[in-house]
């Protein structure tokens, strides 16, 4: 399961399973800040266009957005920052800046 705080990073993204490099069949589910749960069908690394990187990521279809966690961000090495409507998200020479919208970044 993934808790604690979870960003944006693109629309619609979580129905084009395509960005995945390796994709398995999944049991993991997803818990929402909201308390709600979703089932994963799919586990593997994916492509996060944010961060330029391949991350370890969970396929969710029937989710409108993907979610990136900050746990797993900063289990990888990167720094999240909250400041104001920004979230940054740094590591080594990336620097990436997330404003908030409609109570997303």
């Amino acid at each position: 399961m993934i808790y604690g705080l979870l960003i944006v990073v693109h629309h619609n993204a979580s129905l084009e399973r395509d960005i995945f490099v390796k994709v398995s069949a999944s049991k993991q589910h997803v818990s929402l800040p909201n308390g709600w749960k979703m089932k994963a069908t799919g586990e593997g690394k994916a492509f996060c266009p944010c961060i330029d990187e391949h991350l370890n990521m969970l396929f969710v279809p029937k989710l409108k957005f993907n979610l990136l966690s900050v746990r797993a961000l900063v289990n990888i090495g990167y720094v999240v920052t909250f400041r104001g409507d920004n979230c940054i998200i740094e590591k080594e020479s990336k620097r990436v800046t997330a404003t908030l919208e409609n109570d997303l970044y």
